[in-house]
């Protein structure tokens, strides 16, 4: 799976890369997490790897995700096996990550990560 960040938040990457990269990762665990358990009743081991450029070096930061065919049972006492083709709608995925990616951005900026003095820098960014 590949998990990619909004292009109108790709300035803010470009300023603050810490505080981004971190808040896309979160995001895409706690999303297959999440829906691993409310969903399908197991917790999904995952793999993610952080991609900020293209094949032909356009900054485009994503995250691809390796799920698991399966997981462990919420009670951890035995292994399941999904014997669907695809694990979520994409919609689903897609709005959920949103929505975390944008509450975790929203956290860090009133705790004092993203100070005002770089809306300035953040517009020539989106200018450009």
């Amino acid at each position: 799976m590949v998990f990619t960040l909004p292009a109108e938040l790709r300035a803010l990457a470009r300023l603050h890369p810490a505080e981004v990269y971190q808040a896309m990762l979160r995001a895409v665990a706690d999303t297959l997490l999440e829906l691993g358990r409310t969903r399908k009743g197991l917790t999904f081991g995952l793999t993610l790897i952080l991609h900020t450029w293209t094949r032909e070096l356009a900054f485009h930061p994503h995250v691809h995700a390796l799920v698991s065919t399966g997981g462990l049972s919420l009670d951890g006492g035995r292994f399941i096996r999904l014997k669907h083709r695809y694990l979520f709608p994409l919609k689903m995925l897609g709005d959920v990550f949103r929505g975390k990616v944008l509450a975790a951005l929203g956290a860090a900026r009133d705790g004092g990560k993203f100070p005002e003095r770089t809306v300035a820098a953040y517009a020539q960014l989106i200018a450009q």
